[in-house]
């Protein structure tokens, strides 16, 4: 099977109440497990909607350390000196937006397989047995896709990639907001 491996800043998490009330006693015990497990509260506030619950990636955060997070990541990615200037235009065009919205707009319109928006490049497993399962659907900013890569079997492998990166990169926060997945 031929995929692309994905990495990204999830900007957006959100899962379903009526899922949640499967899995959960109640919509505000799922979003306690989330907030302990999956979206840290330092990261992401809740917004509620009629159908779901969103984690939103908090603006301040976005704006504070996703440029150098991303030209930190990309010093080590574009390690080729052929592929530097390709980092670096993506990194001067971030220093120059100034809001999370700016960025995010940036991101919607951008072009670059290293850069760009996904509305739902992930759908995560939460917790659940049988037919009574949580999901989380993730959007947010991709900030590097390869590929194609044929695997098969290979969650753990992208756990591993998730857990170096966000180790390596622990002093930016934002750095717990990364997931590693594949796209058809």
């Amino acid at each position: 099977m031929s995929l692309n491996l994905i990495i990204g800043i999830a900007t957006k998490v959100s899962i379903r109440k009526t899922d949640a009330k499967k899995v959960f006693d109640s919509v505000n015990d799922a979003i306690l497990y989330m907030k302990e497990t999956f979206t840290p509260q330092e990261l992401y506030y809740t917004k509620k909607t009629r159908e779901y619950v969103h984690f939103i990636l908090k603006p301040a955060l976005i704006e504070k350390e996703l440029t150098k997070f991303i030209e930190c990541i990309y010093i080590f990615k574009y390690h080729q000196k052929n592929m530097e200037e390709h980092g670096k235009e993506i990194v001067n065009k971030l220093e120059s937006l100034k809001t999370a919205d700016n960025i995010m707009q940036y991101a919607k319109e951008s072009k670059h397989s290293d850069f760009k928006w996904s509305k739902e490049w992930c759908r995560e497993w939460i917790k659940g047995t049988f037919q009574n399962d949580l999901y989380a659907d993730i959007s947010g900013i991709i900030i590097s896709e390869d590929g194609p890569i044929v695997m098969e079997c290979c969650g753990s492998l992208f756990d591993f990639i998730q857990r170096l990166i966000r180790e390596r990169f622990s002093i930016f926060s934002i750095s717990r907001a990364v997931y590693v997945t594949y796209s058809k």
